[in-house]
């Protein structure tokens, strides 16, 4: 559920918001968070979990500890660029 430009966890059930509870680092990449739905005659509880798996840009100091893969339109996009390179006419040269 999107609000205010943010994405917000909700009930499977209900589809009320849920909160987190409590959360716990797995590794660097992963936690596991503990939700409540926050509709009391719902009462459903949960764990969600939460993993880095791509990366959208290089960090520019990056852990020799984490090693990502770029995410898989990225890697679409490089591959386009490389076999089909732009001829396109600067338009200041036209």
């Amino acid at each position: 559920m999107m609000s205010d430009g943010r994405y917000r966890l909700v009930c499977p059930h209900c589809g009320k918001p849920v909160f987190i509870r409590t959360s716990e680092g797995e590794h660097r990449l992963m936690r596991t968070a503990y939700v409540h739905c926050k509709n009391g005659a719902c009462g459903w509880t949960g764990i969600a979990r939460f993993e880095i798996t791509h990366e959208m840009s290089a960090a520019r100091d990056p852990s020799p500890y984490v090693s990502l893969p770029l995410a898989p339109s990225l890697m679409l996009r490089k591959y386009v660029d490389s076999q089909f390179p732009t001829a396109q006419m600067d338009l200041l040269e036209a």
